[in-house]
């Protein structure tokens, strides 16, 4: 059954930064607000906090293009209320209050902490493919990933 809202994707400048770098841009999934019907069968809003876009705008011309692409009007931007700019504390505070999003990330050390929380899945690139892994044993009683081959 397809949900009826579209999935929120919070992404971390980590993932968004390697989607700029390695040519990801042509693959389907990457492409905001469009249906793809090869990876989640559902429409994706893809959100990025403040401090995400605090922590790119402090990496300087080398991340202007995922600057960009985070301020694209179309994407979600959810406001910080907190002190501090550190994009993975914000992120894991998020979730764990409310569990309505999908991490994407490559940044190790978030994954680590996002796979504490039970309830929140994970979106990825590895070997050039998106991967999602499935929600830990304890939430639904099996913990696996499924890769997705993007054609780039």
């Amino acid at each position: 059954m397809l949900p009826n809202r579209p999935l929120l994707f919070m992404f971390d400048n980590a993932l968004l930064s390697m989607m700029t770098t390695e040519s990801s841009l042509n693959c389907p999934a990457a492409r905001s607000g469009e249906r793809d019907d090869g990876l989640l069968y559902a429409k994706c809003t893809p959100c990025f906090t403040d401090c995400v876009m605090a922590e790119l705008e402090k990496l300087g011309q080398k991340y202007r293009i995922a600057l960009r692409i985070a301020k694209d009007p179309r994407f979600e931007r959810l406001l910080c209320t907190h002190k501090g700019t550190y994009a993975d504390d914000c992120i894991v505070d998020r979730v764990t209050k409310h569990k309505c999003y999908i991490v994407a990330t490559c940044d190790l050390d978030l994954k680590r902490r996002i796979r504490k929380i039970p309830g929140v899945p994970i979106i990825y690139i590895t070997k050039h493919q998106y991967s999602i892994e499935r929600l830990p044993e304890a939430t639904i009683g099996g913990g696996s990933s499924k890769n997705f081959n993007c054609d780039w």
